[in-house]
């Protein structure tokens, strides 16, 4: 937020970076497929590969296909719009 951009140096710019895991479309649904992106939580995505090791990669925010677009816009678009 405005908090963080206070406590930078003159001139520094802070890049945040938000994923969505969007939703299966109709296709996808006919055909029971399933997503690949599992989020942890508002930060942690991990893939659900069939290997034992499931890496995980970590954002700013993370959003889960449930979220709505207007959420999506407000927490993560919203200030550089």
């Amino acid at each position: 937020g405005r908090n963080k951009k206070k406590n930078m140096a003159a001139g520094e710019e802070k890049i945040l970076v938000s994923v969505r895991v969007r939703p299966l479309n109709e296709k996808e649904k006919s055909r029971n497929d399933g997503c690949d992106w599992e989020c942890i939580n508002n930060t942690t995505i991990t893939c659900k590969s069939h290997l034992s090791d499931r890496p995980s990669y970590t954002f700013d925010k993370v959003f889960g296909f449930e979220c709505p677009t207007k959420q999506v816009y407000d927490d993560g678009a919203k200030e550089v719009a």
